[in-house]
């Protein structure tokens, strides 16, 4: 028999990115939000997390103009020349749709793993 280890997030958020300033609508281990450009986000950790080895899931509210079919996902090494990052003290994420980057009313991003 195998057993599933059921753990609690090491961090979330849920944020409006079109607004300005970005608006967190509800957190959990997040201490800020750097806009890095349009779909283009660094999440600060308030609490360093225990490992680098972590899991970045995401996802969006639809507006049936832009969102629709939104792909979120956090990146290492270089995009546009700018540095992202994924370490235990923040991660950078992307919002893709139809191969633009954009923003969106409702972004939902869990973090998690070792």
């Amino acid at each position: 028999i195998q057993r599933a280890i059921i753990a609690s997030p090491h961090a979330y958020i849920v944020m409006d990115t079109v607004a300005t300033p970005i608006e967190i609508k509800s957190q959990y281990n997040i201490s800020s939000v750097t806009d890095n450009g349009a779909g283009n986000y660094t999440l600060n950790f308030a609490q360093e997390l225990p490992s680098d080895k972590y899991y970045v899931v995401g996802g969006t509210l639809s507006d049936n103009n832009n969102a629709a079919g939104t792909i979120v996902h956090a990146v290492s090494g270089a995009y546009n020349s700018g540095a992202l990052n994924k370490t235990r003290k923040a991660v950078t994420v992307l919002q893709w749709s139809k191969k633009t980057i954009l923003d969106s009313k409702e972004m939902y991003i869990l973090i998690g793993g070792q």
